[in-house]
This record gives structure tokens, C-alpha cells and sequence, in this order.
């Protein structure tokens, strides 16, 4: 459970990070790829 809340964390910080960002950095769908691959996990 514990590791579940550390990615729901991760995810919550890039989160803020894209709305912060207006959805218009890039970088950012890279981050994304990477947090859709870890949910699949869960």
C-alpha cells in the first residue's frame, strides 16, 4: 500500500506540474508515459 501511495503522490506533483503549464510543456508527456506505465502495474 505503501508504494501505491508514493506513485498517487508522484502523480498528484505532475499534475500540478501540467495544469501549471496549461498543458502547453511538452516535456511533460514523457512524465506521463511514465506514470501510465506504473498505474498499469497497480
Amino acid at each position: 500500500m505503501d508504494s501505491y501511495e508514493s506513485f498517487i503522490n508522484e502523480y498528484i506533483t505532475f499534475m500540478k506540474k501540467y495544469k501549471a503549464s496549461n498543458g502547453t510543456d511538452m516535456s511533460l508527456i514523457s512524465d506521463y508515459a511514465k506514470y501510465m506505465s506504473k498505474y498499469a502495474e497497480f
